[in-house]
């Protein structure tokens, strides 16, 4: 599988250049049913990406569409059926359009008007579609949506929390691949693809993708991005929120990516993913990048170094047991000093005969590095 998965990728990628993240993570969402949005300026080949990767797909449907500001029902989900209205049935012709495409490509999905949203909203988030009085299951595989702006509209929020996959598109950055592009001309829109995948394959993908195991280490990983966050939002007024269902979706993508590359856990490379599905503004890259990469990195230690820890952490409970009575929750609180994260404690010598002498002020805080505290924690 392995080997097809990467024929496929050279494939989607011929002729294209500075888009291997891109097409990538969007094969990857499209495999696993999740939505992606490619977000980034006019002219950087997203539209070309959606088209290629729903050529991987044996007889999938494809619907494309731009949206505007003035973009009706009709344009996204088929016009009215006049036969049908006339019987007093409000019925759309569907074939060709959203409800009926296993994959859908929509530029500027942003510009939904509310009348579109709604319905938008039950299909990517059912899988169904209503169609006068019938209840029509759609065959909605991904849905890749590109946009030059992130919504700032609540009412766009509930839109925007459904693309699992948000990936930032730029123009060509190195001068040999633009000078490659002025050369060359733009690549082609369709690739073959000889081996594709039918829908009967992608629910076993699916299914057998639920089957891979998340190992402790990637647990300890996704804590520890998680409390990094928490402390990031301590410090800033731009709060950066992660629900728990976006959690669940991205440690399902890591499953999935564990699972192409013909492995049955999740390893620490496949945790980078988590810089693509947790950002919500683009000013939040950046910090989720490090966050994710520091994370990654304070848990990336080999085996000696891990027992190393161990023995100062044994060393240090014994100390501390042997020093001082410890308040409830003096784990949770972790600072940074000095560009490293410390757990800070506070010891409480009230009980302590041994050390009623002490300048309680002089001792009131303890700071215990991360690097020995946190691997035994979970």
């Amino acid at each position: 599988m392995l080997k097809n998965i990467k024929t496929l990728l050279n494939k989607l990628q011929d002729g294209l250049y500075e888009r291997d993240i891109e097409i990538k993570l969007t094969l990857l969402g499209a495999l696993c049913g999740e939505n992606v949005l490619l977000y980034g300026p006019a002219g950087v080949a997203k539209s070309l990406i959606a088209r290629r990767i729903a050529n991987i797909f044996e007889d999938g449907k494809y619907f494309e569409y731009l949206m505007q500001k003035f973009s009706t029902p009709e344009d996204i989900f088929g016009p009215i059926s006049l036969s049908e209205l006339k019987k007093d049935n409000y019925v759309r012709n569907i074939q060709g359009y959203l409800p009926t495409a296993d994959i859908a490509f929509i530029d500027e999905i942003f510009k939904a008007s509310p009348a579109i949203l709604n319905t938008l909203l039950h299909i990517i988030n059912e899988k169904i579609y209503k169609n006068g009085n019938k209840i029509i299951k759609v065959p909605l595989k991904t849905l890749i949506s590109a946009s030059n702006e992130i919504p700032d509209h609540n009412e766009l929020e509930a839109l925007y929390d459904r693309f699992l996959i948000r990936i930032i598109v730029n123009p060509i950055q190195d001068n040999k691949n633009f000078e490659a592009i002025l050369e060359n001309g733009s690549a082609n829109e369709k690739v073959e693809i000889e081996n594709k995948i039918s829908t009967k394959e992608l629910e076993n993908f699916q299914n057998e993708i639920k089957k891979i195991n998340i190992p402790k280490e990637i647990f300890n990983v996704i804590h520890l991005i998680r409390e990094k966050i928490k402390n990031h939002n301590k410090q800033t007024q731009k709060k950066i929120y992660i629900s728990d269902r976006r959690w669940q979706k991205a440690a399902y993508l890591l499953k999935a990516s564990a699972y192409f590359n013909e492995r049955d856990e999740i390893n620490l490379i496949d945790t980078f993913l988590l810089t693509y599905c947790l950002w919500n503004r683009e000013d939040e890259f950046k910090t989720i990048q490090e966050i994710v990469k520091e994370s990654i990195e304070e848990v990336s230690i080999n085996k000696n170094e891990f027992q190393q820890l161990l023995a100062q952490r044994e060393e240090l409970e014994k100390k501390l047991d042997y020093l001082l009575f410890i308040k409830e929750a003096v784990f949770e609180e972790v600072i940074e000093k000095n560009g490293k994260y410390y757990f800070k404690i506070e010891p409480d010598f009230s009980y302590s005969s041994q050390y009623k002498d002490i300048d309680e002020k002089e001792f009131s805080i303890v700071y215990i590095p991360l690097e020995i505290m946190f691997f035994l924690k979970f």
